[in-house]
């Protein structure tokens, strides 16, 4: 299964496009946008604000926070979907379907086929 991103994995490739123009920070392999980390601030109740250092190391604990929550989330999921399928498509398709406001470019991505 082919996942989004040049250089880095990406969410989606409307994430790939933003980061190209935005940047945003990377976790290991996952290059995320500078809109998702504000989102995991806010997830985590955490201020960015501060001296160089305590946004290093706050950004550090949203990412390993979100590291474990990914690997729940996927978890999850997995039995939700089929063998080779991207489970973050599942999930786009399941907010989709759920009624949120999705992006319409996320929405057409989780419906192509890899």
């Amino acid at each position: 299964m082919k996942r989004p991103g040049e250089g880095c994995i990406t969410t989606t490739p409307m994430a790939t496009q933003m980061r190209k123009v935005f940047g945003g920070p990377d976790h290991g392999s996952v290059g995320l946008t500078a809109s998702q980390m504000t989102a995991l601030c806010k997830l985590y109740g955490v201020d960015p604000a501060g001296n160089v250092l305590e946004k290093a190391g706050a950004e550090r604990n949203i990412l390993r926070h979100a590291e474990a929550d990914g690997m729940r989330l996927v978890a999850w999921i997995a039995r939700y979907t089929e063998s080779g399928q991207d489970p973050l498509k599942v999930l786009v398709q399941l907010a989709c379907a759920s009624g949120l406001d999705v992006e319409p470019g996320d929405s057409k991505w989780s419906e192509e086929d890899d």
